[in-house]
Formats: structure tokens, sequence, C-alpha cells
């Protein structure tokens, strides 16, 4: 990582920034208390930033860029990221994206030549991306020392291989290419798992879009393969071999990246840019010049980067605490972010606009982790069961341990009606019987809805199967 910058901070005293935060807080109004008030508040902020720093660091929470992500830097041979790029350059991702919704259409269908003649111009790249996913690690050096200026680009491309993958997975199933089908759908669930390694919501919210789908297809595989027990266990072995969600190395980066903001606040357009919520907003920050270690030494900036190093160290022991239940953790972090934005005080501003809400990210991750146990159970089941008609009835029946990550007992099986599904009463806690999300119509979506794996594979709202 590249040292810190040399270019001398601003002298320490009050800027413009307390004026903008005066006018966003409100104070603006109060006239010359108001004012006094919102410097009052500052000066406090500015005097609490060693001892803020101090604890910070003694949470072990990253000051500096290397701590982001300390597996830097990786070997070019163990990195996946060169492979993927070079599947990207043979994979026409606009024209993906203008067909794959008639892929779905056909494969609905079984008109299966009419599939592969569609997928054979992106083939190359989905094999490419195939000899990527077999690299341990992904890295795309990003530049952590730029903040909320710190851009993605990469994952729009890899979810539409992902995409791509799982097409012709379904595509192989179907046309008796079982290998090249399990192939497929290993290398999606991994690409997924290689974009969950960079510590950052939205990459840990990219690997559940990834995975989910990959776990669509996995219930027609599934199907496909019923009568094929080695099959089976091949996508169970899949699913048995996924990477842990890192929901709170994600939450380690969101809290360097309001530290490398702050650093940088001037330049990128101050307070006034960052509550504009709009991309025009943003001044773009040459990474040449971006501020890149130390404390400010305005003392506004001082008071901002007091305020946001005190949230995330406040934070530190629920995320030690609930490790392991990203949906509690998310909701002590909402509870901070209400917390924060009710102090009405110039010194938390920033802090209200920078503190993200993750609540439903939490959700996001418990529920993935859901529909995987979900998953593994219906595959052990019908591994286990050669007939349908001696389907498991009840959990019990399933070999192994299967818990509800939601409520701690165990997951819930309906059998009826030629259904058979293993599911997760998800966030709601309450039974929906078996009707998962892309099943539930309007009424029963706002009611909640179940999370789990379904046998034959469920019918989406929209399908042609319903026409």
């Amino acid at each position: 990582m590249r040292e810190s910058s040399s270019i001398p901070r601003a002298p320490r005293f009050v800027t413009g920034c307390v004026v903008a935060a005066i006018v966003v807080i409100g104070l603006g109004g109060l006239g010359v208390i108001g004012l006094l008030s919102s410097l009052d508040d500052i000066g406090k902020a500015d005097r609490e930033a060693d001892g803020a720093l101090a604890a910070y660091r003694a949470a072990g929470l990253p000051w500096e860029a290397k701590e982001v992500r300390k597996d830097l830097p990786i070997s070019p041979n163990l990195n996946a990221k060169d492979g993927l790029n070079n599947a990207f350059s043979e994979f026409d991702e606009k024209t993906f994206n203008s067909v794959s919704k008639g892929l779905i259409s056909d494969l609905e269908v079984s008109s299966l030549p009419e599939v592969a003649s569609a997928l054979k111009p992106f083939n190359k790249g989905l094999d490419l991306a195939v000899e990527a996913s077999k690299k341990p690690k992904l890295s795309y050096d990003k530049d952590y020392d730029l903040g909320s200026y710190m851009l993605f680009p990469e994952l729009a491309h890899i979810k539409a291989l992902v995409k791509g993958l799982a097409f012709r997975a379904e595509l192989e199933a179907k046309s008796g290419q079982s290998a090249s089908a399990i192939r497929d759908l290993k290398a999606g669930w991994r690409i997924a798992d290689l974009v969950g390694q960079e510590p950052t919501v939205i990459n840990t919210l990219v690997q559940i879009a990834c995975r989910s789908i990959i776990f669509r297809r996995l219930e027609i595989c599934a199907t496909v393969f019923r009568h094929q027990p080695s099959r089976l266990r091949d996508l169970n072995a899949l699913l048995k071999g996924s990477a842990q969600f890192r929901f709170n190395d994600a939450l380690e980066g969101e809290a360097f990246m309001g530290v490398a903001t702050i650093r940088n606040l001037k330049l990128i357009g101050g307070v006034q840019a960052l509550s504009n919520q709009t991309e025009t907003a943003f001044k773009p920050l040459d990474p040449k010049i971006a501020i890149r270690g130390g404390m400010p030494e305005d003392r506004t900036e001082r008071a901002f980067m007091t305020r946001h190093l005190q949230a995330y160290t406040s934070l530190k022991p629920a995320m030690d605490e609930y490790a392991t239940d990203p949906e509690k953790l998310g909701n002590k972090m909402d509870e901070l972010a209400t917390s924060l934005a009710n102090k009405h005080l110039a010194s938390y501003v920033l802090e209200s606009i920078l503190f993200p809400v993750f609540k439903q990210a939490g959700i996001a991750v418990k529920k993935s982790t859901a529909e995987t146990q979900s998953m593994e159970a219906l595959l052990t089941a019908l591994e286990s069961t050669p007939s349908d008609k001696n389907l498991p009835k009840k959990i019990s029946d399933i070999p192994g341990k299967w818990i509800d990550p939601f409520t701690g007992k165990p997951l819930t099986v309906l059998n009826s009606g030629g259904k058979f599904r293993v599911y997760s009463v998800g966030p709601t806690r309450t039974d929906h019987h078996g009707v998962l999300l892309s099943e539930a119509n309007g009424s029963n979506e706002e009611k909640g809805y179940d999370v789990g794996a379904a046998y034959p594979p469920r019918v989406p709202r929209g399908s042609l199967k319903k026409l």
C-alpha cells in the first residue's frame, strides 16, 4: 500500500463545513445562540479526538488502508482477477442481457437447440470464467483511501457471467451433459464466494445475488438428476464447500471508507456533496493527491472524524457478540444509526450521512444461509430416498442436523400435493406453509414468505409454465 501523502493538512480553524452543518441540522434559524452552540459542540468533539482514536485502534478497527484487507498482496497465480477480466473481454454482456429473458423462456418450454444456439457466442467467455473460478483468491486492488469514491465496475460483469453459467448449466443438465452442468454450477457458486472476499457490504450483497442465481438452477438440476444419486451428491458437495459470509469484515471495510472520506472531505466537495446524494455533486478524487493517513487538522473535520470513530467503536462489541448472527447485528446498527440521526448536533451531521442502514443486509445474509441449509437438506432427502412416494414428511427423517437460522429450531418439511419442500420460516418467524418469495403474490409478499428449496422446482410469478 502506498505511503501516506505528504500534502500539508489544512490549518486548524473553523471552516465552511461548520456553516454547512448548521444549515443541515436546522440551527441556522437560531441566530447567534445556535451558532455558538454549534461551535461549542464542534470544539467538544475536537477535544475528544485523541481519545476516540485510541479507543478505535484498541478495538482493532482499521485506521490505514492496508489494514482493511490483510491478505494483500495476492500472487497473480492465485488471483482470479486476470482470468475474470479475460472472461469479460470475451463475453458480450450487453448482448447477453438483451437475450437473457428469451433464454429463460426457451429453457422453460424445452427449446434446447434454440438455447444452445443463443448461448454459443458466449461460450468462450464462460469457459474462461470456469477457469478463473479455480483460483483461491480475488482482489481488484481496490484503493480504499478513495473512500466514497471507490468504484466496483467489475461486479455487474461478474453477475452477468454467473447468470450465463447458470443458464448454460440448466441447458447442459437437460441435454444429458450432467458433468458439464455440475462444472458450471460449481464455477458460478465459487465466483460468488470470490466476490465475497472483498470486505464491503456491496460485495456481500453481490455474493448473495450470485448465489441466488445459481440456487434457482440447483433446484432445476436436482429435479433433472432425481434418479442420479452421484450427481445429487455432487450438487450437495458444491454447497457444503461454501465459504462463510464475512459480514464483520464488510463492516470494518465500511468503517475505513468513512475514515477515508472524512480525510478527503474538502477534495470531494464537503458535506454538501455527500448530503446531495447525486454523482454530479462529487468532485473527482485524484488518487495522486488523496490524503492517505492521519487525523485531519481542520477542527471541524477532526470533530466529524471523532464521531465516526466513536460510532464504530461503540458498535464493535455487537460485532463480536453477533459475529454469526448478521440479522441481530444489522438491528444493532440500525439502532445506532437512529441514535446518531437524533443527536441534532453539528459534529454528528456527517456521521448521520455516512452511517449506512444495514438491517436489510443482515437479513439478506441470513436468508441466503437458510436457503443453502434448506437445499442441502432437500438434496440429502432426494439422494437417500429413490422413490417420490417415500420422501420424508418431517425434518427428523432426513439424515443430518438441519437448523433454521432464524429460529434456532429445526427446518420445516412440506410434503403434500406432489410438492416436497424444506424451508425456513424466514425473518417473520411465521410458517407460510412453504410459499417462497418468488411465488408469493402481492398480498402474500406483504404478509411474508418462507425461505427454502423446492422439488419439483418452484414456478415463479409470470412463468410461461403457468400459461
